[in-house]
Parts: C-alpha cells; sequence; structure tokens
C-alpha cells in the first residue's frame, strides 16, 4: 500500500475548534473516534497509543487523529491543547500519525483564528475554516523540512528560556538573553529561531498575550492592570499587541469569555 500523503486528504467540513487544558498523569480511553481531529499540544506533552502506534503530541509535532481511530492517550506533562475536529475523505485507512512542525506558534495562531470563525459565524464561514485548516496542515507537509538543532544546543538555550519564563512581564532584549546562553546575538537568534519557529522577541510577546488572555478570562483586574502587570508601557501598546495576535481588542475578548 502506498505511503500516506497529507495531499491526499480532503476536507469536507470543519466541525470544532477548542482548547483544554490537562494535567500531568490526565488519560482516557477513546473508543471509535467519531471525527478526524488535529492536536496541537502547544504546552507540555501528550502521547496517544492506539493501533499498533505511538504518537507524541508537543510543541514540535501535532497528532493527526483519523475517524474511526481507538486509542487511549496520557498526559506526560501539563499544558495546553488546541484541538481542530473535521470531516474529511481520504482513499484509504489512515493510522494516527504525528506530524512534525517547524512552527508551532503560527499553526496555533492559525487554530486560533479558526475559533474565532467557528464562534462567530459569517457568510462563506466553512469556505475560510476550511482554507485556514489546510494552512495548518500544510505547515505540518513541510515540518520534515525543520533544521537539525543538537541536544547541546537545545540545553545551552535552557537559561534564555527560564528567564523568559520568569521575567517576561519585564524588559528584556535578544543581547541579554543571548549572553544568558554563551551565544553571540547572531548566532543565539538564529538557532531559537530555528528550533521554536518564531524568534526569541516574538516568544516573548506570545508568552505575554498568552498569560493576558488568563488574566482576562479571571477577574484578575482591569484592562489597564493586565497590561502594568504584563509589562507593557500603556494600554494603548497592550491592546495594539493583543489585538495583532488575536485578532479582538482586550475588552472584546474579555466579553467574550464572560
Amino acid at each position: 500500500m502506498a505511503a500516506f500523503n497529507l495531499s491526499d486528504l480532503t476536507v469536507t467540513s470543519v466541525c470544532s475548534a477548542t482548547t483544554l487544558y490537562h494535567d500531568a498523569g490526565a488519560g482516557v480511553m477513546r473508543m471509535n473516534r467519531p471525527r478526524w481531529a488535529l492536536a496541537i499540544k502547544y504546552e507540555g506533552e501528550t502521547v496517544y497509543n492506539g493501533g499498533g502506534v505511538s504518537v507524541l503530541s508537543n510543541a514540535d509535532h501535532l497528532a493527526l487523529l483519523p475517524r474511526g481511530s481507538s486509542y487511549t492517550w496520557r498526559c506526560l506533562a501539563a499544558g495546553h491543547c488546541a484541538i481542530v475536529e473535521f470531516d474529511a475523505e481520504t482513499p484509504r485507512d489512515v493510522p494516527m500519525m504525528s506530524l512534525p512542525v517547524r512552527n508551532c506558534q503560527k499553526v496555533l495562531r492559525l487554530a486560533e483564528t479558526l475559533a474565532r470563525k467557528m464562534a462567530f459565524p459569517e457568510p462563506c464561514g466553512q469556505l475560510i475554516c476550511k482554507k485556514l485548516l489546510y494552512e495548518m496542515l500544510c505547515e505540518a507537509a513541510r515540518g520534515g523540512a525543520r533544521a537539525y538543532v543538537s541536544g547541546s544546543s537545545r540545553q545551552r538555550l535552557q537559561p534564555a528560556l527560564e528567564y523568559i519564563a520568569d521575567h517576561y512581564d519585564r524588559p528584556m532584549s535578544n543581547d541579554a538573553l543571548a549572553r544568558l546562553t554563551g551565544y553571540s546575538t547572531v548566532h543565539f537568534r538564529k538557532l531559537f529561531t530555528e528550533l521554536y519557529g518564531t524568534s526569541p522577541m516574538a516568544y516573548v510577546q506570545e508568552m505575554r498575550i498568552e498569560k493576558a488572555k488568563a488574566a482576562l478570562g479571571s477577574d484578575y483586574g482591569t484592562i489597564g492592570a493586565i497590561a502594568q502587570a504584563l509589562g507593557y508601557a500603556s494600554i494603548y501598546d497592550f491592546s495594539r499587541a493583543f489585538k495583532r495576535r488575536t485578532g479582538l481588542s482586550p475588552s472584546a475578548y474579555a466579553r467574550r469569555e464572560e
């Protein structure tokens, strides 16, 4: 039997797009999945086992779960997972697959846009949603060409990642982050972008926006207080950055979460 190619997948309908959070150790058995699904585990790590295959989903790999598949999944490391469910046709049976991606943040942004389109239907909505899903699948199809980054290089980048996680609310620069790794600024930016599919400063902004989403969905406080807590110079700067990445203003996003 010929190997399955993502181009053989014909999407007929996009059904849902949701984001879930799972603690480490969570898991369940799923029997005869009624629809196809694409799982984007952008935080943490989850493994799917079924049909004689084991599929990993994390920031570097998407999980393609075919209709009719039965499996158990287990969350190895806590975090959020975006799941897009859809109907599709293929010329042959397809096993579960792990799809490497070069730019998980781009795939995540596409998934978030798709979720908004599903939540607020508009004329030609299905066509737009199919287009977004095909863009996600195209990113996965290109994933095999991801540049190689050695394990030692990943380890040397770790201090920069830890600093970002602890100080995302403070001003920082590529130069300062590079010094933590021992690399030159140019080499640091190149390795970081190859490994995470986005530049260091874009990574910081993405982290701030994710923190903002969580705060806007809670009773944290005013938008001004959230902007200040995340290190933005003004509400205007925060609102502009938030809308650029989500398509919604902070106030509109907060109303949607109510």
